[in-house]
Order: C-alpha cells, then structure tokens, then sequence
C-alpha cells in the first residue's frame, strides 16, 4: 500500500459521461491495511487507546514515552480535521438539501473500513452505497481514504519507532524492527 501513490484522473466531455479513474493500491493491498488499521483503531488490546493508556501508567520518565503520546494526539488530531470531501443528499422533488456533512478523516476511515470492508455497518454501508453511485465520488472517497490511511501507518510507523526505543531503554535490549527493503509482492 505505501509503495503505490494514490491520485485520480477525471475526464470529461460535453455530451458525455464523466470519467474518473484512481490510481494507486490494488484491492489487496488495500483490504490488508484495513486489516492492520482495524486493530489500531478499535478497543483490541493494540489499539492505539489502549496502547496510550498502557504508556500513561508506565511509572518511568522518558522522552521516547512522550514522544509516543504527542504523537499519539498529533494523529488524534490528523483523523479529526475535516478532508476535502463534502457529502449532500437532496431531496428529489425540489432539489433541497436534507443532509450535509463535511467528512472528517476519520469518518472518512470508517466508511470505508465499517461501511463496506470489513463488519459492515447497516447505516454506514447505506452511506458508502449512495457515495458509490456517482463515479466520480466513488474514486475521491478512495483516493481520500488511501492518503488518510498512508498519513495514519505514517504516524504508526514513527509510534514503532518510540516504542522500540523505549523498549531498549527499559531493557538494555535492542528492539529490531524488519524494515521491508522491497515492495510487497504483487505491488
């Protein structure tokens, strides 16, 4: 997922339907990370809650420590900012709006993970169905939830980063991370 880029290509011609196109990870690729983010975002014991409260009691001073919980917050307060999505329903006979709202990131992970891959939700998956129907909405909801996910492993990935650090620390023990020195295979 982190190797491939993520973008859209929207096309158009008077008369014509309107193409949109995404570029970016494939459908496994995808439905892995959903895998992956499901357990960091839930109430599992390696949800990033749970993995916060669990440093908070740590009785030892350390700046890895803070550094995990800053960076905690600062991707709290990344999935709460609104992205660039904005979603109206409009009732049919006059055209008013009935319904609006401007996604945040996170919700914008929710529909996608809760709304339409994995434990569906019956009102998310509602939601997810109606975005779908238009094209052009349909790739901007995905290219919004790949790069919000990407920002999200992101701040994962520096949270390992602390935690391995920490773990040394505590420890004298080093903490390897594998890094991958190659995409995955079929990327």
């Amino acid at each position: 997922m982190v190797t491939k880029p993520s973008g859209v290509t929207i096309s158009g011609r008077i008369g014509e339907r309107i193409k949109a196109e995404i570029r970016g990870p494939d459908e496994e690729a995808v439905d892995a990370m959903i895998l992956a983010l499901r357990l960091l975002k839930q109430n599992d014991p390696t949800s990033l809650r749970r993995m916060a409260q669990l440093y908070e009691r740590l009785p030892v001073e350390s700046p890895h420590k803070t550094y995990f919980l800053d960076a905690r917050a600062k991707i709290n307060a990344q999935l709460d900012e609104e992205s660039e999505l904005l979603y109206e329903r409009r009732q049919k006979k006059t055209g008013k709006v009935v319904y609006r709202e401007r996604f945040t990131n996170r919700r914008v992970l929710d529909l996608l993970i809760y709304g339409e891959r994995a434990h569906p939700n019956p009102k998310l998956r509602a939601l997810v169905q109606d975005l779908r129907k238009s094209d052009v909405t349909s790739v901007l909801l995905d290219n919004t939830f790949n790069i919000v996910a990407l920002e999200f492993l992101d701040g994962v990935f520096y949270l390992q980063i602390q935690n391995a650090a920490l773990y040394q620390e505590l420890t004298g023990k080093a903490f390897t991370i594998d890094w991958p020195t190659s995409p995955p295979v079929g990327s």
